[in-house]
């Protein structure tokens, strides 16, 4: 198995003695030793996936957002003050403690407002270290892609001055399930289903800004490292409203499906 061919599936996983990186083959997981952006190499063993647990694809020094990417999504949050869609995209963060893995409880306090929101997001991942990388060549520099459900909770929104918990609270943040190599980023369908109900349904092609005018303008004043995580928006609204119980999966056919169920704790 080459680890360089065209589509390639990573897995992170949890083993005794830490966290693995390992190629995703049908229904195992073949163990690697070192992580996929520095010349990894298999360690001879491989594991049924079903019985290893996965972790967040990729252990980021940073997460970005980008604002405003989908303008169907622009104008659905615009009830919210959101400012006009820009010439050029701008930047959040998302908080590394919010991380959470494929199938995960995203827990909510009990004196969050609400009302909560689910958010499902395409998610370039960083391959090399960038710093102010030319708009030409910034394709380079993504290694892969993933998913992510960018949950929040708008009376938080509405209360605070900054994003701090509202996007960024404990487990708010899951990604997942695999990294992938080799897709098209502008040309997958992302689907979002709450208890097994399709609820929203877009196409990437509708970006605003590709990933890689993404990675030239954020590697224009911060440096990205292997692994950082760069959201890249939704295209559909935010609703229904979601809640303790629910179970929200975020879908893909390039990359694969991620499940999360809310509890109130």
């Amino acid at each position: 198995m080459s680890v360089h061919s065209d589509l390639v599936r990573w897995g992170r996983f949890a083993t005794l003695s830490g966290p693995r990186f390992g190629i995703v083959d049908g229904e195992t997981i073949v163990e690697m030793r070192g992580s996929p952006f520095a010349r990894p190499a298999q360690t001879g063993r491989t594991h049924d996936l079903a019985q290893v647990s996965l972790l967040p694809p990729t252990a980021p020094r940073a997460m970005y957002s980008a604002n405003g990417n989908y303008a169907d999504h622009n104008a659905w949050v615009s009830r919210y003050g959101v400012p006009d869609l820009i010439d050029e995209i701008d930047f959040g963060h998302r908080a590394l403690g919010a991380l959470s893995a494929d199938g995960a409880e995203i827990e909510i306090p009990p004196d969050a407002p609400g009302p909560l929101e689910s958010e499902g997001e395409l998610l370039a991942v960083v391959g090399r270290t960038a710093r102010r990388v030319a708009e030409a060549d910034a394709h380079e520099y993504i290694f892969g892609y993933t998913l992510g459900n960018d949950f929040g909770d708008r009376g938080w929104q509405r209360g605070d001055r900054t994003n701090w918990r509202w996007k960024n609270a404990d487990t708010l943040k899951p990604i997942g399930p695999v990294l992938v190599r080799g897709v098209d980023p502008l040309a997958q369908t992302i689907q979002t289903f709450v208890n097994g109900r399709l609820i929203n349904e877009w196409s990437t092609n509708a970006m605003r800004f590709t990933p890689a005018r993404l990675l030239a303008r954020l590697s224009r004043y911060v440096t990205l490292f292997p692994g950082d995580v760069i959201w890249l928006g939704s295209g559909a609204s935010s609703q229904p409203y979601v809640a303790h119980g629910d179970t929200v999966t975020v879908s893909c056919a390039g990359v694969g499906a991620l499940t999360n169920t809310i509890v109130c704790r």
